[in-house]
C-alpha cells in the first residue's frame, strides 16, 4: 500500500485532488491506522471544498491519533477548516433561497380576512 500512498501524494501535489482522494481512500480502507493517509484525506476534502467532511476527518485524527506529528498537523489544518466553516456559514454570506413561493398580492376587497397558506 505504500506505493499507492506515494502515488496519491504525487497526485495531491500536482493538484489532482479527486484522483488523490480515490487512492488515499484505498489506503485508509486497507490500513485504518495509517494516520498520515487520513490526514491527507482531510486535506484533500478541504481542497475539494468538502468542508464538513474535512472537519469530521481532521477532528477524528486530533481525537484518536497516537502519532504526535500527525496530530499536530491535523490540529493546524482543523483551525483552517473551522475558519472556513465560519466564513461559509456566517450570516454575512447567507443567501436566501430563490424558489420561495410568494403569496399573491393583496387586493382590496371582501376577502382581506383570508390568510394565504402556502
Amino acid at each position: 500500500m505504500r506505493e499507492v500512498f506515494d502515488i496519491a501524494v504525487l497526485a495531491f501535489r500536482n493538484g489532482n485532488y479527486q484522483d488523490s482522494l480515490n487512492l488515499m481512500l484505498q489506503v485508509t480502507d486497507t490500513e485504518p491506522s495509517d494516520w498520515m493517509a487520513r490526514l491527507y484525506v482531510g486535506m484533500i476534502y478541504q481542497k475539494l471544498g468538502r468542508i464538513p467532511d474535512a472537519h469530521r476527518c481532521l477532528k477524528r485524527i486530533v481525537n484518536e491519533s497516537t502519532d504526535a506529528h500527525v496530530k499536530e498537523r491535523a490540529s493546524g489544518c482543523l483551525l483552517v477548516v473551522e475558519n472556513a466553516m465560519v466564513a461559509k456559514f456566517s450570516k454575512e454570506n447567507f443567501k436566501p433561497a430563490q424558489n420561495i413561493i410568494q403569496p399573491p398580492p393583496k387586493h382590496k376587497g371582501d376577502y382581506d380576512d383570508i390568510v394565504w397558506v402556502g
